[in-house]
């Protein structure tokens, strides 16, 4: 499965995250020299050359730490910066996802996503893989350097310190396991506290609490079991590591002394490999920490594919022309286990406009939103211009007003200012205007803030304002006074391209093509 360039991208920064991180390595191998030196100069009483080695090994040592200071700093910055760029273009992707993927995703599994799978792969590109690699070529370095002092004492010290890597392995198995079960169980959690935000006046009419929260109950039982077993395999791997911290502590100390007193390797090369074997057995520990978290990464990423898998994406290949068309060829719909539409047939264009009527539930809402590919056809193919893969279409050529207006947080003023071309908004504050709606409350108040009314005359202002080649419009007078719908009835009889669904006699009266809906079924009126 192909995944978009964002993934590919960051390859590159755990290269450069890993070249960063081995700048201390050289200084490493000098010090350990230098350390050496000091200690022969000091068992030959030589005080001055002594004093004069330790002032030096004391400079090095404190650039070496300055580098690395200096070094972790900007990689954090650099990585925060990378991340929300990386979480930016997430974002975009998944947004160009065909309409009826996004509409029927799971909340729980969104979240997921967004938060934990995406910082996992962060993770591991900017943090745990530069870790591993780095890491990996330093207990090489460090290996070549004690070989060419002794080479017995460098296999040695490598064996003992690859006992390190036991303990992840034990225990990695039951970290994938628990990871990949606490991610459902959170999933199922969220989804059923969403539907407990959505649908608590139900719950408190039809008496339903006892029954929604003995389901989270449940819920919470397994996750806690669940968590239990995950907490287990990690203090399992914790107590796995402590326990080899301290056999290469002492084992260390006993080893190269035995090689000493057996005149294997001469005092100073034991110094320098003491030295060394801290740094060696760290990078050893650190590879071994990692492997956990690295084995996540490919679990998140499969996680996250259905939403960067290229095959998915839209196109833009629909461009504005007066003859446009949507076509529905043969199309049937299934909502709900109803069929709402059964083989329809049928041609808008978009020099026309279209009054959408019917009785509750038969279907009128359910077109709009199959031409906006919100719902999958079970049969048949719509076609805009001829073209059936219009996912990801701008808003330019096909706007859609729906009868609930989304709820942002963020205030009109910036809704505003997503839009490349400061021309629309301009346009759509006349429109705001004209509808009654004030202009004062751009700015410092949430849309989320907003009555019913104010809502819908913000999104019809932006709706005209894009000046749509198509404009789909679902119940567009709900929540309006008279005066705004007097006003929204001049905007529709400037407009073509209209299709939309009411049960206002006062639109049905000015738009020439009225469309029937009953019974799965189309007639012109």
């Amino acid at each position: 499965m192909k995944h978009i360039k964002i993934i590919t991208n960051y390859k590159a920064i755990c290269i450069g995250n890993t070249l960063l991180k081995l700048t201390t390595l050289p200084f490493s191998m000098f010090i350990a020299t230098l350390i050496s030196h000091i200690m022969t100069l000091a068992m030959e009483g030589n005080t001055e050359a002594v004093l004069k080695a330790v002032l030096y090994s004391a400079t090095m040592i404190t650039a070496t730490i300055l580098i690395r200071l200096t070094s972790d700093c900007y990689l954090k910055q650099l990585n925060a910066n990378r991340s929300s760029q990386f979480r930016t273009d997430f974002m975009r992707i998944f947004l160009h996802n065909p309409a009826d993927m996004l509409h029927d995703v799971s909340k729980g599994a969104l979240i997921q996503n967004i938060n934990k799978d995406l910082d996992t792969i962060i993770n591991c590109y900017t943090q745990v893989y530069p870790d591993i690699i780095s890491n990996a070529i330093t207990v090489m370095a460090y290996i070549v350097f004690m070989i060419l002092q002794q080479p017995f004492v460098a296999f040695a010290l490598l064996g003992l310190g690859l006992f390190q890597l036991f303990p992840p392995f034990i225990v990695r198995k039951y970290i994938q396991i628990n990871y990949d079960n606490c991610s459902k169980l959170e999933e199922e959690i969220t989804d059923h506290l969403s539907e407990a935000v959505k649908g608590f006046p139900f719950i408190k009419l039809y008496a339903l609490k006892d029954t929604w929260i003995e389901k989270l109950s449940v819920l919470y039982r397994k996750y806690y079991k669940v968590g239990n077993r995950s907490s287990a395999a990690l203090a399992a791997h914790s107590s796995l590591l402590r326990c080899t911290e301290t056999v290469l502590r002492f084992g260390s100390y006993i080893i190269v002394g035995l090689f000493i007193l057996n005149q294997v390797c001469s005092f100073e090369c034991g110094v320098q490999v003491l030295y060394l074997s801290s740094g060696l057995f760290s990078a050893i520990n650190t590879i071994a920490n990692n492997i956990p978290h690295a084995t996540l990464r490919k679990t998140a990423e499969n996680r996250m594919c259905k939403w960067t898998d290229v095959s998915n994406l839209g196109n833009d290949c629909v461009i504005r022309s007066p003859f446009s068309q949507i076509q529905f060829r043969d199309v049937s719909i299934t909502y709900d286990e109803k069929e709402v539409f059964h083989h329809i047939q049928c041609n808008f264009r978009a020099d026309q406009e279209y009054c959408i009527i019917g009785s509750n539930g038969s279907g009128k809402s359910t077109l709009l939103y199959a031409i906006m590919k919100e719902i999958k056809t079970q049969s048949g193919t719509i076609l805009l211009d001829h073209n059936a893969d219009y996912n990801g279409i701008s808003a330019d050529i096909l706007a859609f007003v729906p009868q609930n207006m989304p709820v942002f947080s963020l205030d009109a003023e910036t809704l505003f200012g997503l839009f490349e071309d400061a021309s629309y908004t301009e346009r759509a504050v006349k429109i705001m205007q004209s509808l009654g709606l004030d202009s004062c409350i751009l700015v410092g108040k949430g849309i989320n803030t907003y009555s019913g009314g104010e809502r819908k005359k913000l999104f019809l202002s932006l709706a005209f304002a894009m000046e749509p080649q198509w404009m789909l419009l679902d119940e567009p007078t709900n929540h309006l006074d008279e005066q705004s719908v007097m006003c929204l009835i001049e905007l529709l009889r400037k407009k073509k391209g209209i299709i939309l669904v009411t049960h206002d006699e006062r639109l049905r009266q000015i738009i020439p093509h009225i469309i029937r809906i009953e019974d799965g079924v189309m007639t012109n009126e």
